[in-house]
């Protein structure tokens, strides 16, 4: 049998057939469950077959497609909390705005804790007032703002939200989460 005649060699001895070779390039197979082997030209053919039936690999979306717009907005650097209602959630990034690095391997210490904030917010001329204002309860609070839902960056809210006010909207927020998660459990078991 003359060299480099692929008519007379047998089939790969595991007893599987590449579906575009048919065991003629007597390469091993790709992995366990593939149906090509690990010739260049057969793994052409089977990502061409895949593009033309339209199912694309999973990694290749991540990487291509950008990260979806997150609702809501963050609060305007002229306004501040002057009431706050509940913390609906919170966020140490906005995956629109990371590398495809970053939203693969998380931000590191690049985060900034926001919440999400439902309560009545107010408006000032310049940032210098939004720095000397008190801070007050809930209570002492007068709602004459406007009721709005904003993402906060911690800091903002700190600087004129009592610290025992946040900590009662996070327990609520908290008894919420355990609440949903307790109801997911029951529906698991029946």
């Amino acid at each position: 049998m003359p060299r480099g005649s692929k008519s007379a060699q047998p089939p790969p001895p595991s007893g599987w057939l590449c579906f575009n070779c048919k065991g003629s390039s007597r390469k091993r197979r790709a992995s366990k469950n593939s149906r090509s082997c690990t010739a260049y030209a057969c793994k052409k053919a089977l990502r061409k077959r895949r593009l033309e039936q339209g199912a694309q690999l999973p990694e290749a979306s991540l990487i291509t497609q950008p990260a979806p717009r997150l609702t809501g907005e963050r609060m305007p650097r002229n306004m501040y909390v002057q009431e706050l209602r509940q913390i609906l959630g919170e966020r140490c990034c906005l995956p629109s705005e990371m590398s495809n690095f970053c939203r693969r391997n998380g931000p590191y210490n690049g985060g900034q804790q926001e919440f999400l904030v439902r309560g009545y917010f107010m408006e000032v001329d310049t940032r210098q007032d939004v720095d000397t204002l008190e801070l007050r309860s809930a209570e002492e609070a007068d709602p004459v703002g406007e009721l709005n839902l904003l993402w906060v960056h911690v800091d903002d809210l700190s600087a004129t939200i009592c610290k025992s006010d946040i900590q009662a909207a996070l327990l609520d927020r908290l008894q919420c989460v355990n609440n949903v998660v307790a109801e997911l459990h029951s529906d698991d078991d029946e």
